[in-house]
């Protein structure tokens, strides 16, 4: 069995972000710890050459594509489905092979970007992960591997990073504005209550700017905080069924709960869009199997992933080109807004 970065940490007493360090000669560790930790690898028979310091210079022809555990379930995978479409179309275009991982390995539940940091052959990381452990990404910097976030900023990372996102805040000002524009002047919005999720936290902060903008009231009760998926929304047409028979539009910041939404108020006899207003976000293909056709926030999926992928790129190749990090999204206009 051959040994890893974690088996000299744990002889070592340091971190595994260290020991990378050590081994490529890093400036910011002491040379003590250089020294001890490259007199363990020695002794371990640790061969550098197949680590993650040739991992950007192999010529694999393969890029790593890094989604979050559970990416591929129902309630995750339209969303990751639209930015899995783009990053590999984007790959291959560039006659690279694309590669598809979890964060963690499904059954074993280690971590697969550690094992490519490692030495999987694989040239360059397009991450779509909000949960990477401070400690790879630092690791991915130590050994200089090409990389680009795509769409999430880590939680838990503070250094300078090669994000490529949505003006989540535009997307929220976005959709509340469009139903001000069509005479709405009561609105709610439905978000996430997991403060993890700062997509949402940012769309509700746009809501509000497009209230105080037009002089409306955010009441309390208008920003709703649930779990984001199609149950919620036809539940909550039951349970507040009369603070929505106040309201004349809702921004749904997610396209099942805005469907779950409809539902539930077409069945408690409300008309969509004659007595309210619906807009949804993220514009997902399920929407062409309900009726009515709901009005979404479509994301600027196709230009985040073009833009990484380039990024991506140019360090592969040593280019230096400023490309635009920060794109905004657009309305799709369909039938459960009432348009004035």
């Amino acid at each position: 069995m051959s040994t890893t970065l974690k088996d000299i940490a744990k002889l070592a007493k340091v971190s595994e972000s260290t020991v990378s360090r050590c081994l490529n000669d890093n400036s910011a560790v002491s040379e003590t710890t250089k020294a001890k930790v490259k007199k363990i690898a020695k002794e371990l028979n640790f061969q550098f050459n197949i680590s993650a310091r040739n991992l950007a210079k192999r010529k694999s022809n393969r890029i790593g594509i890094i989604f979050p555990d559970g990416y591929y379930k129902f309630n995750m995978r339209d969303f990751f489905g639209g930015l899995e479409e783009y990053l590999i179309k984007s790959v291959e275009e560039k006659g690279y092979e694309a590669v598809v991982y979890s964060l963690n390995n499904r059954s074993m539940q280690k971590s697969n970007l550690k094992k490519l940091i490692n030495g999987r052959e694989v040239e360059g990381l397009l991450i779509a992960c909000r949960d990477i452990p401070a400690e790879d990404m630092d690791m991915i910097k130590d050994n200089k591997i090409p990389y680009a976030l795509v769409y999430y900023k880590p939680n838990k990372y503070w250094g300078e990073m090669n994000l490529f996102t949505n003006d989540n805040v535009y997307s929220g000002y976005l959709a509340t504005r469009y139903l001000i524009d069509n005479g709405c002047k009561k609105i709610a919005t439905v978000t996430s209550d997991n403060k993890k999720l700062k997509n949402y936290s940012e769309r509700s902060r746009g809501y509000v700017k497009a209230m105080m903008e037009s002089g409306l009231k955010v009441l309390k009760d208008q920003i709703i905080k649930e779990e984001i998926c199609f149950k919620t929304g036809e539940r909550l047409a039951y349970e507040q069924v009369e603070l929505f028979k106040k309201l004349d539009g809702v921004f749904c910041q997610q396209d099942k709960v805005a469907l779950g939404l409809i539902k539930g108020l077409t069945e408690k006899g409300f008309s969509i869009p004659e007595d309210i207003s619906v807009i949804g976000h993220d514009n997902m293909e399920i929407i062409d199997f309900f009726d009515p056709k709901l009005t979404s926030v479509e994301q600027p999926f196709k230009n985040i992933c073009k833009n990484s992928t380039q990024s991506l790129f140019n360090q592969i190749e040593g280019k230096e080109k400023k490309l635009r990090r920060i794109f905004r999204s657009s309305i799709v206009e369909r039938e459960t807004v009432k348009v004035f």
